[in-house]
C-alpha cells in the first residue's frame, strides 16, 4: 500500500502531464473495450444461435430415431394378427399353460418361433426378441448373438410384466441396466415391451396373454447419437424415461440411475446450472414419456471463440499502444515548455533553492507556474533562515542530549584497573564480568552515532551475558535475525533499554525459563526489530498508559524513561512515521517492536550531517 501511494504521489499528484495522458489513454480504453465488447458480444450471440440450432437438429434426429424403435415394436405386435388363421393358432399357445412339453406344443409353437426370428432380424440394434406368457410365467427368446441370461432376466423384469395387466396399453420403456449373457461379459441393454392380447377361441382381445419385448444394444444406439453430434459442438445425447431414469447417454457417465439433473434439463433453457453452465435442448415424447436432451456446456461454446476473441483482443491491445504511443508523444512536446521548471525543482530536491527560473515574456499558464515557483523559492528561504533552521538546531540539541547522557571514560579506566586485580588474585570469573562490562563501556567511548545492525546486536549479547552470569543461566536468549538486515545502520545503544526493561519489570530471579527473543527482519523499505519476553507483563491500564504516552511523546516517568528515550531518538532522527510500539499481558510477557527505515550506516551519518548543516 506504501508503494502504490509513494508511486501515486511522484506520478500522478505531483504530475499534471501524467494524469492528462492517462485521462486521455482512459478515454481511448474505455472507447476500445467498448467496441471491442461490442463485437465480442455480436460474435458470441452468433456462436450461441449455431449452437442452439446444432443441438436441436441432434434431439431431433435421435428423437426420430428413437420412435423408429417405437414403431418396430408396434408393427411386430401388429404382425402377430395379420394372418387370422395363424394368429388365432398363435394366441391360442400363448393363452394355454404347457405343464410338458410335448411333440403338439412343438408343433403349435413353431409359429411362435419364427416369428420371434423374424422380429429379432428386423433392426441391427436388436440384442434379443423375446414373449413371455403369463400363463406358466413361460419365456421364449431369440437372441441375435449369444444366449440370453433367461433366470436373470426375468427375476428383472417380473415386476414390470406383473404391471402390465389387462387394462395396460401402449409400450412400456425400460432403461438402460447391465443383463448377463452366456460366456460373454454383461451387455448394457433397454427395453421396449407391449402387451399381446387375445386368448382360446376370443375375438375380443381384451385380455393380456402375453408380453412382447424387444432389447436392444444400447451401445450400439449410443454410438449412432454421437455421430449426430457436430465436431464443432462436443455436447452430450441423453435419453431419459419419465422419471429420470437414463436410457441412452453419449458420455456413458450416469447409467443405471437417475439421471442428477433430470429437473434442470426437463425444459430447454440457455444457462442450465448441471455440473457446469450449460446450454440445454429438450424434446418430450407424449407417448412414452421419455426425454431427449442435448446438453452443451457454455466451456464449449465459447472455447469455438477463441481465435476470434484472441484476434480481437490483439487488435484491441494494437489499438490502445498506438493511442498510448500517440499521446506520449504529445506529451512531450508540451513537457519541453516546462523543461526550466523540472530543472528549477531538481535543483530544490538537493537542497538549492536559491536558483530561479528564467521568465520569458509568454504570458501563458507555464509562465504563471514560473513565476509562482520562484515566489515559493522566496518564501522557502525566507523561512528556513527565520523558523525551521531555529527548530532543526533544536531538534538537533535534544537528539544529541538523549543519545549522550553519560561520559563513561572514567568508568571503563577504572573497570580495566579492577579487572585486572581480579584476575592477578586468581578470580577469573569476576575478571570475565568485568571484562565485559569493559567492553560495554569501550563500546560507548566511541563517537559514532550509528553503528551497524551486527555492530548493535553483539553490544547486546555482551550486556545479556552479565545478567546470565548474575541469575545463574536462569535466561535464555533466542536470535532471529535475517542475515540481509546485519549490514543496515542503526543508532547506536538503541536496543540496550529495552532489553534493560525485559530484565528488571520482566525477569522473574526465581523462574528458569526467563525467555528473551531478539527478531530482526526487513519489511519493505523499513527494518523491525522485535524484542519479546515471558515475563511479568503489564496489566490492561498500565499498558494503556504507556502507549498514550509514546502516541503523545510525553515526559517519561521513571518505569518508562527507557522505551520513552529510545521512541523519542527513533522520531527525531527519521520521522514521526517510525518509532515504538509495545502490546504486553499479565503474566504473559511483553513484546516491543522498533521500525527505522532500512538504510545502510553511511546513509544514515549522511543525513546527519546534512541534518546538521540545516
Amino acid at each position: 500500500m506504501v508503494i502504490f501511494k509513494q508511486l501515486y504521489e511522484r506520478l500522478l499528484k505531483q504530475k499534471f502531464l501524467n494524469r492528462l495522458l492517462i485521462a486521455y489513454t482512459l478515454i481511448v480504453i474505455v472507447i476500445i473495450l467498448f467496441f471491442s465488447m461490442t463485437i465480442l458480444e455480436n460474435t458470441n450471440r452468433a456462436l450461441r444461435v449455431d449452437a442452439t440450432n446444432s443441438q436441436v437438429q441432434a434431439i431431433q434426429r435421435a428423437a426420430n430415431y428413437f420412435e423408429q424403435k417405437e414403431a418396430t415394436i408396434k408393427v411386430l405386435i401388429q404382425q402377430l394378427y395379420l394372418n387370422p388363421e395363424q394368429s388365432q393358432d398363435m394366441l391360442e399357445y400363448l393363452s394355454k399353460k404347457i405343464d410338458t412339453f410335448d411333440e403338439e406344443d412343438f408343433s403349435q409353437s413353431s409359429p411362435i418361433r419364427y416369428y420371434l426370428d423374424s422380429a429379432a432380424f428386423q433392426d441391427e440394434d436388436i440384442m434379443d426378441a423375446l414373449i413371455y406368457k403369463k400363463n406358466g410365467q413361460n419365456l421364449l427368446v431369440r437372441s441375435n448373438y449369444m444366449s440370453l441370461n433367461n433366470d436373470e432376466y426375468l427375476s428383472r423384469n417380473i415386476g414390470l410384466y406383473d404391471a402390465m395387466d389387462d387394462h395396460f396399453y401402449g409400450l412400456t420403456l425400460t432403461p438402460t441396466y447391465l443383463q448377463g449373457y452366456s460366456s460373454l461379459p454383461k451387455k448394457p441393454i433397454f427395453t421396449l415391451s407391449g402387451n399381446i392380447r387375445g386368448g382360446i377361441g376370443t375375438t375380443t382381445f381384451d385380455r393380456s396373454i402375453a408380453i412382447l419385448s424387444v432389447n436392444f444394444n444400447t451401445e450400439r444406439i449410443a454410438g449412432l447419437f454421437g455421430q449426430l453430434i457436430d465436431r464443432k459442438f462436443p455436447m452430450t445425447l441423453l435419453v431419459l424415461d419419465q422419471e429420470g431414469r437414463v436410457v441412452i447417454d453419449t458420455s456413458n457417465r450416469y447409467y443405471e440411475g437417475v439421471y442428477p439433473y433430470f429437473e434442470q434439463v426437463k425444459e430447454s433453457r440457455p444457462d442450465a446450472r448441471l455440473d457446469e453452465v450449460s446450454m440445454v435442448q429438450t424434446i418430450h415424447s407424449e407417448k412414452l414419456g421419455y426425454y431427449v436432451t442435448a446438453v452443451l456446456p457454455h466451456a464449449e461454446i465459447y472455447d469455438k471463440s477463441r481465435s476470434t476473441r484472441n484476434l480481437i483482443v490483439l487488435i484491441a491491445l494494437l489499438s490502445i499502444i498506438f493511442a498510448i504511443v500517440l499521446g506520449v508523444i504529445s506529451i512531450r512536446f508540451l513537457a519541453r515548455r516546462i523543461k526550466f521548471i523540472n530543472k528549477a525543482i531538481q535543483k530544490v530536491q538537493v537542497g538549492d533553492f536559491t536558483y530561479r527560473i528564467p521568465i520569458d515574456e509568454t504570458k501563458d499558464e507555464i509562465s504563471n507556474i514560473a513565476v509562482n515557483f520562484n515566489q515559493m523559492c522566496d518564501w522557502i528561504v525566507n523561512y528556513i533562515e527565520k523558523g525551521y533552521l531555529s527548530e532543526l538546531k533544536q531538534n538537533e540539541a535534544r537528539l544529541y542530549a538523549l543519545q549522550s547522557q553519560i561520559d563513561p571514560h572514567f568508568l571503563y579506566n577504572t573497570l580495566e584497573i579492577i579487572r585486572m586485580e581480579a584476575l592477578a588474585s586468581g578470580n577469573e570469573q569476576v575478571s570475565h564480568i568485568i571484562e565485559i562490562l569493559s567492553q560495554l563501556f569501550r563500546n560507548s567511548i566511541k563517537g559514532d552515532r550509528y553503528v551497524q545492525i551486527k555492530d548493535e546486536l553483539r553490544f547486546c549479547e555482551n550486556y545479556l551475558e552479565l545478567y546470565n552470569i548474575r541469575y545463574a543461566d536462569n535466561l535464555f536468549v533466542e536470535y532471529q535475525i535475517e542475515a540481509d538486515i546485519l549490514e543496515f545502520g542503526v543508532m547506536k545503544h538503541l536496543l540496550q533499554p529495552i532489553l534493560e526493561n525485559c530484565i528488571v519489570h520482566g525477569l522473574k530471579p526465581h523462574v528458569a525459563n526467563n525467555h528473551i527473543t531478539v527478531k530482526g527482519y526487513r519489511e519493505a523499505d523499513d527494518i523491525i526489530i522485535e524484542i519479546a519476553d515471558n515475563g511479568k507483563g503489564m496489566d490492561g491500564a498500565e499498558l494503556e498508559k504507556i502507549k498514550r504516552a509514546l502516541a503523545a511523546s510525553d515526559i517519561p516517568d521513571r518505569q518508562t524513561i527507557g522505551i520513552m528515550n529510545v521512541h523519542q531518538r527513533i522520531r527525531l532522527a527519521f520521522g514521526p512515521a517510525y518509532g515504538l510500539s509495545i502490546d504486553s499481558a499479565s503474566d504473559q510477557g511483553t513484546a516491543v517492536a522498533l521500525r527505522m527505515p532500512a538504510k545502510s550506516k553511511e546513509e544514515l551519518l549522511a543525513d546527519a550531517e546534512s541534518y546538521h548543516r540545516g
